[in-house]
């Protein structure tokens, strides 16, 4: 087989792999511990990896060595966000028990989270409606990709893709603060 038949190959052979087991990577995720909107972002990140890097593969276009190295990207994105985690902690996951956050905080907190919602109110207002209502739906609400969709009358792909444009944007945002 000459290259371009070998690219082409790889790349229907990840075509069919996400097809076949679309929710696979997410799975993977979560098992690591990570939330359902998390999960998402990581399968997507792997994805979006495994397609820049698709042509650099060298061996044979065979589905078992697709699958194994696209789980090792997903491996090696898992043990980059510990890293990063480790060296940066961050508190803007909820806790998996009943109490809420807001019993938690001391009353000398209560000041901050006040002022933390104040500067997300404002990061929010900066989003386009559309994908603001996606961001508020899907993250704070809690609702599934599926939920959003029906209720915006859209599909769910483009809930996902606004939802990650959403939080690239706050990204982006948040960058210059930190």
């Amino acid at each position: 087989m000459d290259a371009v038949t070998t690219a082409e190959r790889r790349r229907e052979l990840l075509e069919q792999m996400i097809t076949q087991q679309p929710e696979r990577l997410a799975r993977k995720m979560r098992a690591a511990g990570h939330t359902t909107a998390e999960s998402e972002d990581l399968a997507q990140e792997t994805l979006v990896r495994a397609l820049r890097a698709l042509e650099d593969i060298r061996g044979p276009a065979e589905e078992a060595l697709m699958c194994g190295w696209v789980d090792r990207i997903a491996a090696n994105l898992l043990l980059n966000v510990r890293r990063s985690l480790a060296r940066h902690p961050h508190t803007d996951s909820l806790p998996d028990h009943e109490e809420t956050l807001a019993s938690q905080l001391s009353a000398r907190d209560d000041a901050d989270l006040v002022m933390c919602r104040t500067s997300l109110e404002v990061l929010l207002d900066a989003l386009p409606d559309e994908q603001r209502a996606v961001f508020v739906a899907r993250v704070l609400e809690e609702r599934t990709t599926a939920q959003v969709a029906q209720d915006l009358g859209i599909s769910e792909d483009l809930v996902r893709w606004r939802l990650r444009t959403a939080r690239s944007r706050l990204r982006d945002q948040m960058k210059p603060a930190i």
